[in-house]
């Protein structure tokens, strides 16, 4: 079971009667969580593309550079300010995207806590926020852009040389 059952203070009880609605409320939540879920997608996906662009002009830059082309001290900037940028892109999406994952565990946590207060026979077994395959979901959105930060240090790091 994916679910761990929440503790008899975190259910939340109901009367007969309130079922249609806590079923309604327990809809709402999910769609809750489908738009932070779809967040994290849309800002890797986004991450992703302007790192390879940023990496595609650093490439461009370092390849180019020589000191007697036309425009060195131009390329001598774009080999010290993208690893910045690239730098800076990573930070920011990896935030956001905390604190979507921050808000899911906070939507999951509510969605769980209805769903055990419900009668046994209308609830479901959902994947909660500490569940191992919620981690394991998760674990890309956790990696990629600390991995790319780490990358843009090296690329820095290669572009003083």
């Amino acid at each position: 079971m994916s679910n761990p059952k929440p503790s008899g203070d975190d259910v939340i009880s109901f009367e007969p009667g309130d079922v249609p609605h806590i079923l309604s409320q327990i809809a709402r939540l999910g769609e809750g969580l489908k738009a932070e879920f779809d967040l994290i997608t849309g800002r890797m996906s986004w991450l992703v593309i302007a790192e390879s662009f940023i990496f595609s002009a650093f490439a461009t830059a370092i390849a180019s550079y020589r000191p007697d082309h036309p425009v060195v001290d131009g390329l001598r900037f774009l080999a010290w300010i993208l690893p910045f940028v690239g730098m800076l892109l990573a930070v920011c999406v990896f935030v956001a995207i905390l604190a979507a994952l921050s808000a899911i565990d906070t939507l999951k946590d509510q969605r769980d806590r209805m769903i055990a207060g419900l009668p046994s026979q209308l609830r479901i077994d959902l994947i909660s926020a500490r569940s191992r395959k919620e981690w394991w979901g998760n674990l890309p959105a956790y990696v990629i852009p600390q991995v790319l930060f780490l990358v843009w240090i090296a690329a820095y790091m290669f572009a003083l040389v």
